[in-house]
């Protein structure tokens, strides 16, 4: 008969963590690839968790940007070869206003993008430049500078161009080489392949905008909990003189099941934006570094007194 553990469930031990501190003791006889499995989905579900509590905040921003996207444009028609052009008078340039300070600029092909009267690059918070075959987006590079990137859907050169920063001379430049790429099909109504309505707009960015915050809360808990990890390391380093009976693999186990409680109360403020209060990362650190000292105190406490 094995003399391994017996192996917690991923709710049972959640539940001990979030309830207590006397469960601990069974957890750092889990196995590695298990702790690190409960680990990743409590990290998986409380993105999921994120997102869903998000997402009808800006449902309701992303409809009424496709309404005024509709009203302006009227949809958007994919024509020969790769060409992505306005419903509604693809031959007239316009700007329209986005949330957060953004602004949507379109460029008919062969003409310069302009932006509205008395405006710079630096009035706005972000910036997409449409072009026939081209979108450009610009975003804040700090110093001056704009962080730029160019997607190209022209048949033949369908790609994402590498983030680079440039100045506003720079900028501008990179702006009049997308405008001066045409392929002729920019007016022809027989070349139209796919229409888009401001409905399947507004889906498509929803679809998009759920798996961003989903991923951009993965990276962010996946960042945190690594730097904890290593914190931890540091922890282990300093105590080493000291007789401790907990090997340096049950404190890593200790760390990433103490970690889960926190990680919850962190993706809350993440959720309901409270993270102008305390971020993401001061939540999850105070919170993981609090409960690892006070499980490994009494642990410690309790095998000592157990020896004696």
């Amino acid at each position: 008969m094995s003399d391994r553990p017996a192996q917690l469930s991923y709710f049972a031990a959640m539940r001990g963590a979030f309830t207590g501190t006397a469960v601990f003791e069974k957890l750092v006889g889990q196995t590695p690839w298990r702790a690190a499995w409960h680990t990743v989905l409590t990290v998986l579900l409380l993105g999921i968790f994120v997102s869903a509590v998000q997402m009808p905040r800006f449902s309701a921003k992303i409809a009424d940007e496709a309404g005024r996207f509709d009203a302006m444009f009227g949809g958007i028609v994919f024509a020969e070869p790769g060409t992505m052009l306005p419903k509604r008078a693809p031959e007239t340039a316009r700007a329209l206003p986005l949330e957060f300070g953004g602004l949507l600029v379109y460029t008919p092909a062969g003409k310069p993008a302009v932006l509205p009267e008395k405006s710079s690059f630096s009035d706005f918070r972000y910036m997409i430049f449409w072009f026939p075959e081209d979108f450009v987006t610009v975003g804040p590079g700090g110093e001056g500078k704009f962080a730029v990137n160019v997607f190209s859907a022209g048949a033949d050169r369908t790609r994402v161009g590498t983030p680079r920063l440039c100045d506003a001379g720079e900028l501008a430049a990179v702006l009049k080489k997308a405008a001066a790429r045409r392929t002729g099909a920019e007016t022809r109504e027989d070349a139209s392949k796919i229409a888009l309505s401001a409905k399947d707009i507004a889906g498509i960015a929803k679809g998009f905008l759920a798996v961003a915050i989903f991923l951009m809360f993965l990276f962010d808990a996946a960042g945190q909990i690594l730097m904890c990890l290593l914190i931890f390391v540091g922890f282990f380093a300093l105590t080493s003189g000291r007789q401790r009976t907990l090997r340096w693999g049950e404190l890593v186990r200790v760390a990433l099941y103490a970690g889960c409680p926190a990680l919850a109360v962190a993706a809350m403020f993440a959720a309901f934006d409270l993270t102008g209060v305390l971020s993401f990362g001061t939540v999850y650190v105070i919170g993981t570094v609090g409960y690892f000292l006070v499980i490994v105190n009494k642990m410690e406490h309790a095998r000592h007194a157990g020896r004696q």
